[in-house]
């Protein structure tokens, strides 16, 4: 599948969420999440965050900002452990603006999903924008 966004302005990317973490907010592994990387979070968003552990791995992850903290909205005890946003163990990079779910029908061919988006809060003056399709692997 592709996915061109188109006209939506610098600074807004697309990622196909992975994982259950977002489940209870109604974002379900296979939908493509729309992040707006300049908008400030405020507590209840659903953000998409980068996490860091003890090495330096870097995890990217979709929680619910609760200020300071990352929270899962699942059923998943493994994912309900509480992150502290510091800046410099977990930041956030974005937040949730809008989300698409693709038909998922095994009997269909794969297809080309072009996206042109004309919600108030994604279309942004300016020239077109192009992004690659972003997947969020982790929790």
């Amino acid at each position: 599948m592709y996915l061109h966004v188109r006209d939506i302005g610098p600074g807004v990317d697309p990622w196909v969420m992975k994982s259950r973490a977002l489940e209870h907010a109604g974002y379900l592994p296979g939908d493509i999440l729309i992040v707006d990387l300049n908008a400030k979070p405020q507590d209840g968003d659903a953000v998409c965050a980068q996490i860091y552990d003890r090495n330096g791995k870097t995890e990217t992850a979709f929680r619910i900002y609760e200020y300071p903290f990352l929270i899962a909205a699942s059923a998943d005890p493994d994912l309900r452990r509480p992150v502290l946003v510091d800046n410099e163990r977990a930041s956030i990079r974005g937040v949730v603006m809008a989300s698409i779910r693709p038909a998922s029908r095994s009997d269909l061919p794969p297809i080309r999903l072009t996206l042109a988006v004309a919600v108030w809060s994604l279309a942004a003056a300016g020239a077109s924008h192009r992004s690659k399709l972003k997947t969020a692997a982790c929790g």
